[in-house]
């Protein structure tokens, strides 16, 4: 009975591992490094998204949702994930979005707290951004990650 429950086992964990997914379903990535700079001041810990174009079947296809991300430190510096740290993007065009978390006054408190007289919040607000920059379809950015390394220069203006 037990040599027949451990067949069944080892026979599941071989469907198992041969329905589940190979280096074939993963696209392969190619280095992206970069800076983000506010009216020439790096900006520390913005968000910066590659979405696909419409251009850029491969990887709107592909079998797993890529979604290249980095954060920016102190510096304005970045390094680009897809599926690990660092790996960098899919080949092809892309639409580039910035996001800066706490960076604009989005509620009525924050507006509020704003004003003069008004209690400040507590730590360090963030430089406002135009929210142009956070949507792909408004920022006017775009990027093509080519084979081999590649560099990412965002150089945002606020006004």
């Amino acid at each position: 009975m037990r040599v027949t429950k451990l067949r069944w086992g080892v026979l599941g964990l071989l469907l198992a591992v041969g329905c589940s997914s190979s280096e074939r379903d993963i696209l392969p990535t190619h280095p992206v490094t970069g800076k983000v700079t506010l009216d020439g001041k790096p900006l520390s810990g913005a968000e910066i998204w590659l979405v696909p174009t419409a251009a850029n079947e491969a990887v709107k296809n592909a079998k797993f949702t890529v979604r290249p991300y980095a954060k920016s430190k102190s510096d304005g510096t970045f390094v680009i994930n897809s599926y690990l740290t660092d790996d960098g993007a899919p080949l092809g065009d892309y639409a580039v979005m910035v996001v800066v978390e706490g960076a604009q006054a989005n509620t009525d408190e924050e507006r509020e707290n704003d004003m003069p007289g008004a209690p400040k919040p507590k730590g360090k607000r963030r430089p406002a951004i135009p929210a142009k920059f956070s949507d792909p379809t408004t920022s006017g950015l775009t990027f093509k990650v080519n084979e081999g390394p590649n560099e990412l220069v965002l150089d945002l203006k606020s006004k």
